[in-house]
């Protein structure tokens, strides 16, 4: 073996050495993806949308829900509990906004005993129908769900599975009592059309007319943040959440529509 081609043996392998240690880390990157069904695409989600409540109070939730009930949604879906009796003014306008509403689904939730935690019965009564909204953590990651779970001797449906039978009514679920499946995530938050109270004030109703509206909170703060496979392919800050709950039941939706064609 001459001069020049020791070289180029010697260029070769160090190129392959490199390769070994940098490779490495992105396969795994995509085998763990391909393990959490993460699989994020480009196109904005043509039927679902979302709005943040932020910090606003029930005057200012009772106002959202009247200019989104304004551009005739299909459904809006409400992930918030209003569990007490609080000023009678703000309580009046939020059931008044309510009343209002032919398609809106109110979630509720359950805490760490299993208690089931909903609101007030003044509230509950004038929405349509209601759903489970929870968050199943594994491992430190929240990507399961359990469509109809029971609590109390009592099938519960989520939120997620609520809102889809309401939109699809000829839609016939296939699940399980306690059954759980992956979230197959698709999208993080800016592949939703999202808004602010501020931008509904104007806003087109063409983007809300006829589509699946979820309100709920998208920040300013990481409340309702939660830790999702999302981070695996996508860049956070170790210590930081990636992904509000909205987005999250947002995902689910897709999930359980796309779950019987599997």
């Amino acid at each position: 073996m001459n001069k020049r081609n020791i070289i180029l043996v010697l260029l070769l392998s160090i190129f392959f050495a490199i390769c070994f240690f940098l490779f490495p880390s992105v396969n795994s990157k995509k085998k763990q993806s391909d393990v959490f069904f993460v699989n994020l695409i480009d196109q904005i989600d043509p039927d679902i949308v979302l709005v943040n409540i932020g910090d606003g109070d029930r005057s200012s939730i009772a106002s959202l829900l009247a200019k989104i009930n304004a551009c005739s949604p299909k459904i809006i879906g409400i992930d918030a509990w209003f569990t007490d009796e609080r000023d009678k003014v703000q309580d009046s306008a939020l059931m008044v906004a309510l009343k209002n509403i032919k398609g809106d689904i109110l979630a509720f939730t359950m805490d760490s005993a299993g208690k089931l935690i909903k609101s007030h019965e003044k509230f509950r009564t004038l929405v349509n129908d209601e759903g489970l909204s929870v968050s199943q953590n594994f491992g430190g990651l929240s990507y399961m769900i359990t469509p109809i779970r029971l609590i109390n001797n009592h099938p519960e449906e989520l939120f997620s599975l609520k809102i889809i039978k309401q939109w699809k009514p000829d839609f016939k679920d296939s699940f399980a009592l306690n059954q759980s499946i992956p979230v197959k995530f698709s999208r993080t938050l800016n592949g939703f059309r999202h808004f602010d109270a501020s931008q509904l004030r104007n806003i087109d109703c063409s983007k809300l007319n006829g589509k699946i509206v979820l309100l709920g909170y998208l920040g300013p703060s990481d409340e309702d943040k939660h830790f999702t496979p999302i981070r695996i392919v996508e860049e956070y800050p170790e210590d930081k959440p990636d992904t509000y709950g909205l987005v999250i039941i947002a995902n689910e939706i897709r999930t359980i529509l796309e779950y019987k064609k599997n």
